[in-house]
């Protein structure tokens, strides 16, 4: 697990498995990104539009990335 401060202080906990991420808490008001669930692919990345936070799973040897736009 890690979790991902933004700027003005909003903090998102990130599960990383074996094949799979979720958001498993959050401090948002609606927490769309915990209910969402694990993603398993690339088709529809995770996202908590109030920290602004977008987390996609990319192909293996791409880099990891961590932004907050």
């Amino acid at each position: 697990t890690l979790n991902i401060t933004t700027e003005d202080g909003g903090i998102n906990q990130i599960l990383v498995q074996q094949g799979a991420i979720s958001v498993i808490d959050a401090d948002c008001p609606d927490l769309i990104c915990v209910h969402q669930g694990a993603i398993h692919n690339n088709l529809l990345p995770i996202t908590c539009l109030p920290h602004k936070l977008v987390i996609e799973l990319k192909p293996q040897h791409t880099p990891i990335d961590s932004i907050t736009y």
